[in-house]
Formats: structure tokens, sequence, C-alpha cells
């Protein structure tokens, strides 16, 4: 089965049964916001092809119905090629009214403004892995004491610097702390403030190419 003929399959899932219905838009509990994160990945996908197929005007109406308007936080869009980070792009705070706006925002990030890697290519994202990286709370701290680079991510702060390391793009806390000080480009001595981050992270669920 073709990769574009499995995107159909789930584009058809979504809106059918996830998508809420014309009488359930009207009902702030239409959706199950934590149950929909684990769509963000599929969403993102979603918006990269269309970005790609150039049909960038139907990416605001598509998911203009979904209700999530219970659940916010920073969103980080992460996208990697066998295994590679090939482009990430993101917030630590909420930058708009709902997940679905911050996923947008941070996927078209992700496509077209990271400068750290080379731009992505549409003859790629076959290949690409999408990740969603929620931000559920943040909150500063002295030490690297009790950080736990694997399930916390770390943001550091110095003046108008900053940069954040996401849970897992680290092994352990000082690493964490190390790519956070090269990210920001401090300087020797450059005083800085450290904070933890608790985030949530969705990756992209495989559709069964049996199907």
């Amino acid at each position: 089965m073709t990769f574009r003929l499995i995107n159909l399959i789930f584009y058809i899932f979504v809106f059918v049964f996830v998508s809420p219905t014309e009488s359930q838009t009207n009902k702030s509990e239409s959706l199950n916001p934590h149950k929909f994160c684990f769509l963000l990945p599929n969403i993102s996908r979603r918006i990269i092809n269309l970005y790609f197929d150039k049909k960038q005007n139907l990416i605001q109406s598509e998911f203009a119905n979904y209700k999530i308007t219970n659940l916010k936080g920073g969103v980080f869009v992460t996208l990697s090629k066998s295994g590679k980070t090939r482009a990430c792009w993101g917030f630590i705070q909420p930058q708009n009214k709902n997940l679905i706006q911050d996923t947008i925002q941070a996927t078209l990030g992700a496509v077209t403004k990271e400068y750290r890697y080379e731009p992505i290519k549409k003859s790629e994202i076959a290949d690409l892995k999408v990740q969603v990286t929620i931000i559920n709370s943040i909150r500063p701290i002295q030490s690297l004491t009790g950080q736990n680079a694997l399930k916390s991510g770390l943001f550091l702060r110095a003046g108008n610097k900053s940069a954040v390391v996401l849970p897992g793009e680290a092994l352990d806390a000082k690493y964490q702390l190390i790519m956070c000080q090269q990210k920001a480009g401090l300087k020797s001595g450059e005083k800085y403030q450290l904070y933890t981050l608790k985030a949530q992270i969705f990756k992209e669920k495989a559709i069964d190419s049996t199907i």
C-alpha cells in the first residue's frame, strides 16, 4: 500500500471517527483533550503534507471544528529521519487559543524556520518520524539535583538568550545543561537561570499497511 493511500486512510479515520459532528461542536466535552493528544503527531503529519502539496490555505479550515480548549501547554514538533533530528520547532508556553493552533504553528515552524539543518524536501517527508512534545509545567531550579534528562526537559535563560533541551535529547542532566549552554551561545562565566520542564511526548502511530 502506498504512503499516500495510507495517509488517505488516516485522513478518513480522523474526520469520520474523531471530528465532532455538527451537533457536537456546541458541547465543550465533544472531544476528550487528553485522548486527543495522541493524534497530534498524525495531525502534524497532515499539516506537513498540505504544506508540501501547496495547500497551506486548507490547514486552518481542516481543523477549525476541533474543540480542545480544556488543555493548553507549550508545544514542540520534532521531525527525525533515520534516528537523527531533521527539524525541531516550538515554544515552552502556549501561543494560541488551543493545542491545534499551537501544533499548526510549531509544525510549520519546523518545516520553514529551522535554520540548524538543511531545509526539508518533499521527497523525504515519507521517511520522517513526527513527535509532538507538550510542555505541562515550567519550574525554576537552582541546581541539577534531581533533574532526570530522560523525563524532564531543561530551559536556560540568560538575558535575551535562551535554549531548550527536550526530554530524551540528552542522556543525563549535565549533558543537558551543556547542550543548553551551546544552543544559547553562552560565554564562559555568563550567568543564567535554569528551569525544569515537565512534558508529555506523543509519537506518530503507525497505520497498519495490511488494511
